[in-house]
C-alpha cells in the first residue's frame, strides 16, 4: 500500500529520559509535522542510533515500554531491526534499529536500520566501509565544530569521492536556525547525496521533548510488517526527501550548548 512516513533520522533515548515523556513528545510532534504537511494519515517513525554502549532498542522490544507506560503496548514485525508501539487511544509509532559509530578522528558515523555491531575507533574510510558491508544505510551527520578543518576535509574528500554515491548526510535539529546551511551540505547537493534531517536529542534533561520534531517525509509503497526495509527501499532511490520541523532559534542552541559542555565537565569531574 502507498503510505506517507514522517521519519526523524537522528534518535537517541538517554538515561535522562522518562519512557512516557519520550513517547508522547514523539507523538506531539509528529501531530505538528502532520499538520505542517497536510497528511493527516502519515505514520511517525524513529530511527533509533544508539552508541556501543546502549541497547534502547532492544530494551524496547524486551518490555520496558509496556512497564513504564502501561498504555502503551509495543509489538514486533516480521524484520528483527523495528517495532511497532500503539497507544491504547490508536496513536501509533515505528521504532527502526541503527548505530552511531565514532571514527578515529572522532567524527560521527550512523549505520540506520541494522541491529549489527560495530567498533569505534576505526579511521573514518573504514568506518564506512565497516557499514557498507552490512544491509544498513550509511549517514555522515553534521556536528556542531566537527565538519571544520582536517576533519572537515576528510568529510569532503569521502562526499566527493565514488564512496560518496552511495552515502547520506545528516541535518541536526540542533543545529542554529540563523546563519547559512553548512557549505558541505551543497557539495552534497550537488553530487546527488539526499540530505536526511534528524532531531538527534542531546543527553540533558529538556531534550526528551525532541523525538519527532525534525526530519523527513517519505512516501511510497509500504509493507506495513516491514516499514524499516520499506523505508530503506525508497531512499535507496535517492531522491532527496521533504524536510518537515524546523531548527533551533540562535538564544536555545547557546543554551544548549553551554549545558552541555557543563554536563561533560560534571561527568569529567565525577571521573577523577
Amino acid at each position: 500500500m502507498t503510505k506517507t512516513f514522517l521519519v526523524d533520522g537522528h534518535v537517541h533515548f538517554h538515561p535522562c529520559f522518562g519512557v512516557r515523556d519520550f513517547l508522547e513528545a514523539a507523538v506531539t510532534n509528529f501531530d505538528a509535522a502532520r499538520l505542517e504537511i497536510g497528511r493527516p494519515e502519515a505514520v511517525g517513525c524513529l530511527m533509533f542510533t544508539e552508541n556501543a554502549w546502549r541497547h534502547d532498542f532492544t530494551a524496547f522490544a524486551d518490555g520496558l515500554v509496556t512497564r513504564s507506560a502501561p498504555e502503551w503496548a509495543v509489538t514486533a514485525t516480521s524484520e528483527d531491526f523495528s517495532l511497532l508501539a500503539r497507544r491504547k487511544d490508536g496513536a501509533t509509532l515505528i521504532f527502526v534499529a541503527g548505530r552511531q559509530l565514532v571514527t578515529e578522528e572522532r567524527l560521527e558515523i550512523l549505520a540506520l536500520g541494522t541491529r549489527h555491531r560495530y567498533s569505534d575507533g576505526l579511521p573514518m574510510a573504514e568506518a564506512v566501509e565497516s557499514v557498507a558491508t552490512t544491509d544498513a544505510l550509511t549517514v555522515l551527520p553534521w556536528g556542531f565544530g566537527k565538519w571544520t578543518g582536517r576533519r572537515g576535509r576528510l568529510v569532503k574528500e569521502l562526499l566527493a569521492s565514488p564512496r560518496g554515491r552511495h552515502l547520506f548526510v545528516g541535518d541536526n535539529g540542533g543545529r542554529a536556525a540563523v546563519g547559512p546551511n553548512p557549505p558541505l551540505f551543497g557539495l552534497a547537493r550537488e553530487r546527488g547525496i539526499p540530505i536526511l534531517p534528524g532531531s538527534d536529542p542531546l543527553p540533558l534533561p529538556a531534550e526528551v521533548r525532541k523525538p519527532g520534531r525534525f526530519g523527513f517525509v517519505l512516501e511510497g509503497e509500504i509493507d506495513q510488517h516491514a516499514p524499516a526495509s520499506s523505508i530503506k527501499r525508497l531512499l535507496l532511490e535517492r531522491m532527496q526527501p521533504r524536510q518537515f520541523g524546523r531548527l533551533e532559534g540562535l538564544a536555545t542552541f547557546a543554551h544548549r550548548q553551554v549545558a552541555l559542555r557543563l554536563r561533560k565537565l560534571a561527568t569529567d569531574d565525577d571521573h577523577l
